[in-house]
Parts: C-alpha cells; structure tokens; sequence
C-alpha cells in the first residue's frame, strides 16, 4: 500500500512539474514575442528619424526666407537637426541590431536604417561629380 500511494505522489509531482515546465515555456515565449515587437518598433523609429531629414531640410530653406532673426534661428535649429538625424538613426539602428530580441523585420529595418543615409550620399557624390547635378547661383 505504501509503495502505490508513493508511486501516486511521485506521479502527481512529476505531472505538476511538467505543467509548470509548459507555463514556464509559454510566458518565456510570449515574452520572445514581446521583445521582439519591440525591437521592431525601435528598427522602425530609426527608418523614421532619417526619413524626417528632407522635411528638415525644406523646413531650413523655408525660414532662411523669413530673413529675421526667427528666420536665422529656425535656419539653424532645422539645418542642425537635418545634419544629426541620419548620425543618430545610423546609431540607433546599430543599437537595434545589437539587441537580444531580434527578429527578420527588425533586421531588415535596422539594415535600411543605416545603409540608406550612406548610399544617399554616395549618390549625391556621384551625381555632383560628374556633372549631373549643379548649383548655379545667378
């Protein structure tokens, strides 16, 4: 008798910590899960800052026009941000790419993030260098 009831509890112990194995799995997944979404949101944040430099940019070129003072600090508040924006989303996709949690998108993402202000650049050279495009000033 003694030894079925023990066999009983041993096997009641064994399927609770079975159970407790799955739940833990299951909250360990979702957390993955959550993680990951939020390395997703950080990729795309830094796809984001540089998309708003060329507004910047347009924004600056607006408020030289003023010809004021405003003008001249908005100038420069706008024309310094256009400058940091591609510098600080190349950092913060290298920081995303560095996360623990990542997963395809963000990779992708974090990847444009810092390929793309690079490759505009090289671009501009490129263009300006061999003539394609010019600024004439009249």
């Amino acid at each position: 008798m003694r030894a079925w009831l023990r066999d009983a509890i041993k096997g009641e112990v064994m399927e609770e910590k079975d159970m407790r194995a799955e739940e833990q799995a299951a909250q360990e997944e979702n957390h993955a899960r959550e993680e990951g979404k939020r390395t997703e949101r950080h990729a795309l944040a830094a796809l984001l800052i540089e998309l708003i430099c060329p507004v910047a940019i347009l924004l600056a070129g607006f408020s030289i026009s003023f010809g004021s003072v405003i003008g001249s600090l908005l100038f420069l508040v706008f024309a310094l941000f256009a400058l940091a924006a591609p510098v600080a989303g190349i950092a913060y996709g290298i920081a995303t790419l560095c996360m623990k949690w990542r997963t395809g998108k963000s990779v992708a993402l974090s990847t444009v993030a810092i390929a793309a202000p690079i490759l505009v650049t090289l671009i501009l050279i490129l263009l300006f260098s061999t003539g394609a495009l010019t600024i004439n000033f009249m």
